[in-house]
């Protein structure tokens, strides 16, 4: 089975056995585990859950036997249209995760604009308040000097009855 592999990376054929399934390519020096799937056209090692071979673009949905067998009927045209299908298909899918991915990035986007929206607007209401409170101040002390300025001016003027008694004296007198 080591024989009829391909390294993916590489294009490598020899391959070191660690035991338990786990090779190595003796070239570039990627490791690999045979419990993975094998393409049985290239025999490039996949992933257990690809369905189409990254290496040569081989459809590995289905019997085997059945695909096999199709393929080696399939005309250079068929191939090509299969291909074609396939790399469009790979075009689809990606646009799709891109416009998913595009759609995610812009609602991560609007929520932070809310946030910040937010934010910008907790900031007015407190510098509002604080212009209220400075206000506020503002007006108790000038109230509190207009006080005590009144009381001072009503404390410094002369008595009127005392003033009226010393005038009665010097004219009386």
């Amino acid at each position: 089975m080591k024989a009829a592999l391909k390294c993916p990376y590489c294009d490598g054929k020899t391959f070191t056995d660690y035991g338990d399934g786990l090779i190595a390519c003796q070239r570039c020096y990627t490791q690999f585990d045979l419990n993975q799937q094998q393409c049985p056209h290239c025999g490039s090692l996949l992933a257990k859950d690809n369905f189409i071979c990254l290496q040569c673009g081989t459809d590995l949905r289905g019997d085997l036997a059945q695909r096999i067998i199709k393929e080696r009927l399939m005309t250079p045209n068929d191939r090509r249209r299969v291909r074609l299908s396939m790399a469009q298909q790979a075009r689809a899918q990606e646009k799709k995760a891109s416009s998913q991915r595009l759609e995610a990035w812009w609602e991560t986007e609007r929520e932070w604009q809310k946030a910040e929206y937010q934010q910008q607007a907790a900031r007015q209401r407190h510098e509002r308040n604080v212009l209220i409170v400075a206000v506020a101040v503002t007006i108790v002390i000038i109230l509190l000097i207009a006080l005590v300025s009144l009381l001072l001016l009503s404390s410094t003027q002369p008595d009127p009855t005392a003033t009226t008694r010393l005038l009665q004296q010097g004219i009386g007198g």
